[in-house]
């Protein structure tokens, strides 16, 4: 072998080195927010699930220092490879995801196997916002006002709601900043995406012919975050510095060293609220490491596990359609209409082919070095 043959070795054996010493000090700190294995048989406030919303709601309630909060995942910590842009399609179906298959369909999932959807629903710290492409798109205004007047959800409106989402946004773009409508000061920072922003990238040019066609037909070139209808836009991302942003690295992971009155537990599913005297509830029972637990709330319990999941636990729990409970011989506790009537918007999948040449994308050596020692 040739000195230079051996230098080119060493290089490459230092770099791989020095990189795996990276990521094994990035995932011991992930690690860090979800090795607990002691808690108390009490808490003034219980959450279930630590996903999108969960991790929020424990974050603001644990701000009193008076208060205890005890947030339980049903999964376990994020990875370095969760929050790793470019890996994100490859966390579905993995033991990040619940793997939720719907049942077969007659209008919809009809190249999927037995045309059965697959729902993706984060099974981690952080939920699905640790899983999911990392778009920021607010929900539709129409849909939060239905809420409201169909529902009777009071304080649930676009109007609501809109001040809080703009509390947690820290818009980083500046003509996006001028609209008003985005918040300046939140912890979740809102960029563009960089491959797209670069109008010499092939995902630029491909991005600017979807517009280009959109336009063609008819629909406008607006951001719908700002409350528009039908409308084409480029979307912004939840990606700082390279890195995902979840509901976990955002809100949890920056404040839990500091605050004693917030216990977080993984592993843990939570399989029942407990009731007293078949009105209120007290508790919850959970497994973990195949041991059953039970634990208490002084205050309230709140059902923070997914738009799947939270149904399937007030079922179990006794909370659900009498019919139902009765064919899987679960005790009533209140007949309501619990996992009916489920929404979820249209989406579509194909190819798409540009007649021009684009240019190829590519990663070096030198950008995957200087990506893993930000």
């Amino acid at each position: 072998m040739t000195k230079l043959g051996f230098a080119n070795i060493t290089s490459l054996l230092f770099s791989f080195l020095s990189i795996s010493n990276i990521i094994f000090n990035k995932q011991s700190s992930y690690d860090q927010l979800t090795n607990r294995n002691n808690w108390n048989a009490y808490y003034d406030y219980i959450i279930v699930g630590a996903g999108t919303s969960g991790s929020v709601l424990a974050s603001r309630l644990s701000e009193d220092p008076e208060v205890t909060v005890l947030l339980l995942e049903a999964g376990t910590s994020e990875t370095v490879a969760s929050n790793t842009p470019g890996l994100s399609e490859t966390l579905i179906g993995t033991i990040m995801d619940w793997k939720i298959l719907s049942v077969p369909q007659n209008n919809s999932c009809l190249a999927m196997n037995n045309r059965r959807c697959h729902l993706a629903s984060g099974r981690v710290i952080g939920g699905t916002s640790s899983i999911n492409r990392m778009y920021y798109l607010r929900g539709n205004p129409k849909d939060f006002d239905e809420w409201e007047s169909k529902y009777g959800l009071k304080s649930w409106s676009w109007k609501d709601i809109f001040p809080l989402m703009m509390r947690n946004e820290n818009q980083e773009d500046p003509e996006r900043a001028k609209t008003g409508h985005y918040g300046l000061k939140g912890p979740l920072t809102l960029g563009q995406i960089e491959s797209i922003d670069d109008r010499n990238s092939s995902d630029h040019k491909l991005m600017a012919s979807f517009l280009l066609a959109s336009k063609h037909f008819g629909y406008r070139n607006q951001d719908p975050n700002t409350g528009a209808y039908n409308t084409s836009s480029l979307l912004q991302s939840t990606i700082k510095q390279g890195k995902r942003q979840s509901s976990s690295t955002v809100f949890l992971e920056p404040f839990v060293k500091n605050r004693p009155n917030l216990h977080i537990l993984t592993n843990s599913l939570v399989v029942k609220i407990l009731f007293e005297n078949d009105q209120q509830a007290i508790g919850v029972q959970f497994y973990r490491d195949w041991k059953q637990y039970s634990v208490f709330a002084r205050q309230e319990i709140l059902i923070a596990a997914g738009a799947l999941n939270s149904p399937k636990l007030l079922m179990l729990s006794g909370i659900g359609p009498q019919r139902e409970l009765n064919r899987l011989k679960i005790p009533i506790v209140s007949d309501l209409m619990v996992g009916e009537n489920l929404h979820d918007h249209v989406g579509s999948l194909g190819l798409y082919f540009i007649a021009n040449d684009l240019p190829q994308a590519g990663i070096s050596k030198q950008q995957l070095k200087q990506y893993f020692y930000r």
